[in-house]
């Protein structure tokens, strides 16, 4: 199984991003010999149905779509692509901008901001209908509020410890982030206090905040859009896979968008 590796602007963005080739071993495995990079014209029609469908007129299996978490990229999801690819499955997973080797956005992003460059992502990248978006952490932010939508760009939906529930518990974290960035504002940057700095933010579980610098006001605009009026608007038939030791995202939140998103189901992992 190869990686092609590909350059787009999208939404004025330049991302990078990675796609799974099927070689004749995963062709013949697969019902399918869809191209790559099939033509795309906005606006056609597309078979929708669930499950296998035609394209070209050859049956294949839904493509997937990876969308990684706040501080990782693309590869990340390499081993479960290749094993996927193996069982004739195509897959798309990009850095989403600012991560891995696509650059920070030119301003500050809104996750709104990010979902367009992903929709847009999903109409160039090649990947054919019926389509999976599989989003962590989050990834599955933009998964939930992309799936919220009237026409989502995918059929089927997949959290995996998800972020996107907000709390009191969050805007607290909010509000410590801005406190101590406040607090370490100094004209000059004295080496002896950036120990102690990184402390506090590890102290208010904030560390993605201080590793990446660049996204600072893009993080704070993420964390702080609560996604749970959205959950019931979602469509797609949605798989949330949750590990039962998630410190970050608690079990919790997979409940609660088990019971808020309509057609849902729940497998949670012991000791993950």
């Amino acid at each position: 199984m190869a990686f092609t590796t590909h350059n787009r602007v999208i939404q004025g963005e330049l991302v990078h991003y990675y796609a799974s080739v099927l070689g004749e071993k995963e062709k013949s495995k697969s019902d399918t010999q869809t191209p790559l990079n099939p033509p795309f014209v906005r606006g056609e029609k597309r078979q929708t149905t669930l499950g296998p469908t035609l394209v070209n007129g050859e049956t294949t299996k839904t493509d997937l779509v990876f969308l990684h978490g706040w501080r990782s990229y693309g590869l990340v999801w390499r081993e479960l692509i290749e094993n996927l690819t193996a069982l004739g499955y195509r897959s798309f997973a990009p850095d989403l901008p600012g991560f891995g080797r696509s650059p920070a956005p030119r301003r500050d992003f809104s996750l709104s901001d990010y979902c367009a460059v992903v929709e847009e992502y999903i109409s160039i990248c090649g990947a054919c209908k019926p389509i999976t978006l599989i989003g962590h952490s989050f990834g599955g932010r933009i998964g939930i509020k992309l799936g919220s939508q009237d026409n989502p760009p995918f059929e089927k939906l997949v959290l995996i410890d998800s972020a996107g529930i907000s709390s009191h518990k969050n805007t607290a974290k909010t509000r410590a982030i801005k406190a101590v960035a406040r607090a370490f504002k100094f004209p000059f940057k004295p080496r002896l206090m950036q120990p102690l700095k990184k402390r506090l933010y590890k102290a208010i579980g904030s560390e993605d905040y201080l590793a990446t610098p660049e996204l600072k006001t893009t993080f704070l605009n993420i964390i702080k859009e609560d996604l749970t009026p959205l959950l019931t608007h979602i469509s797609a038939p949605t798989l949330i896979l949750w590990g039962e030791q998630d410190k970050k995202t608690p079990l919790s939140d997979a409940r609660l968008m088990r019971e808020q998103i309509p057609h849902s189901k729940l497998i949670t992992f012991k000791n993950a």
